[in-house]
């Protein structure tokens, strides 16, 4: 035992502590994840087509074209 702890009431508690949390957090995970692909839902992967999906996020997002579907509040929008 380091010095430094000598002093820490039930010190050699805290790897029994600390393996315990662990090992529950990991279960609880892993029902967490079995649940998830359970519940997974049919059809196309979110994965494909992440070149389509970027482009229209930058449309979207950034450059706001349905913004510009009003043409006053798109342009007020430019304007801010």
């Amino acid at each position: 035992m380091f010095p430094v702890f000598a002093e820490v009431p039930a010190y050699p508690l805290v790897f029994a502590v600390f393996w315990g949390a662990a090992a529950f957090f990991a279960l609880a995970m892993a029902r967490h994840l079995r649940i998830f692909a359970a519940a997974r839902a049919a059809g196309p992967s979110p994965l494909a087509d992440i070149p389509a999906r970027t482009l229209g996020l930058i449309r979207y997002a950034f450059i706001q074209t349905k913004m510009f579907k009003d043409r006053r509040a798109g342009l007020m929008h430019f304007g801010i």
